[in-house]
């Protein structure tokens, strides 16, 4: 039962940080940022990968 909880409870912190995210993306410069930062850290990761093997 305690897991259901816990589950319910991740659910809904994730719901509401998503609606806050939309809202917050909704508007052109902190979504450009966003893409950059994210773009910027999934090139860093890429690279990463590639020097290890």
């Amino acid at each position: 039962m305690a897991d259901i909880v816990l589950g319910l409870g991740y659910w809904l912190a994730l719901v509401m940080v998503a609606a806050r995210l939309r809202s917050v993306l909704e508007r052109p410069a902190w979504r450009r940022r966003w893409e950059r930062v994210t773009g910027g850290l999934l090139i860093a990761i890429g690279l990463g990968v590639a020097a290890t093997e």
